[in-house]
């Protein structure tokens, strides 16, 4: 995807994050209006549940508000309109009653929709820098494939010693953790059972550990066969001892 593509891509999602804020600000506008015009007709005259209906109904508004991803502006101004026509719905209906409740509101609806924004920001960016480090492992682990390829392009066997190398690094390392408080801690198994458990795993680790060890210098030995193999095929260097001898092909026949 080029530059003018990437462009254009953001430019559709700003747009569609308009409209979609747009037309959620008109909903809760129809909402609201919806409580005011039907209290007003006698729909509900019980006031306890009309307070109860228009609290839940802002509660989940901010939780629905907050789980879209609304620029910081968008966001605030659905909020705080959906805030102030609450509190202004609930005081039409209920009155001065309704005047120390209403300031309440007006300052724990907001601090609740900034904290549901913080959350939410928060897992947004848990979520990337798990994804970040996933991809920082696997452009690491390419850049060492292609570094072993490399290699083998130079020298046959010269990456497979390599990897051979990290290999063995990486089983010491192994062999050298030691069982923690918290990997000891009762849990499905007893302590001894886990330990135990441990015991066997470090005995494989240190046998591969071994079999590595052995295993590198036969790789050295026949990477070292293998140079002088095309050294000597290129009419370079090679560290047998020959000589050349004239025969009579004619006497060598009979």
């Amino acid at each position: 995807m080029n530059q003018k593509e990437k462009h254009v891509d953001v430019n559709a999602l700003k747009e569609a994050e308009f409209v979609c804020s747009l037309t959620t600000l008109v909903s809760l506008l129809f909402f609201h209006a919806a409580h005011f015009i039907g209290a007003d007709l006698g729909a509900n005259p019980n006031l306890h549940v009309r307070l109860v209906s228009l609290g839940t109904s802002a509660t989940y508004q901010k939780l629905v508000l907050s789980s879209f991803h609304f620029s910081k502006r968008h966001y605030w101004i659905l909020s705080l309109t959906d805030t102030g026509l609450f509190v202004g719905n609930a005081l039409h209906h209920v009155g001065r009653d309704f005047l120390l409740p209403g300031l309440a509101c007006l300052v724990f609806f907001p601090v609740s929709g900034y904290l549901l924004d913080r959350l939410r920001t928060r897992s947004y960016f848990d979520s990337l820098g798990d994804a970040d480090a996933l991809r920082s492992t696997a452009e690491e682990t390419l850049k060492r494939f292609i570094s072993y390829i490399m290699h083998e392009i130079r020298g046959p066997l010269s990456g497979t010693t390599l990897l051979a190398g990290d290999f063995h690094l990486s089983l010491q390392t192994l062999l050298q953790h030691e069982l923690t408080e918290e990997e000891a801690a009762p849990g499905p198994r007893t302590e001894s059972e886990t330990v135990e458990r441990h015991r066997k795993i470090k005995a494989q680790i240190a046998r591969m550990v071994e079999l590595t060890r052995l295993m590198r210098p036969q790789l050295d030995k026949m990477r070292g066969w293998l140079h002088q193999t095309i050294h000597f095929r290129d009419g370079e260097f090679f560290p047998l001892d020959w000589f050349v001898v004239s025969l009579h092909v004619a006497r060598t026949a009979t």
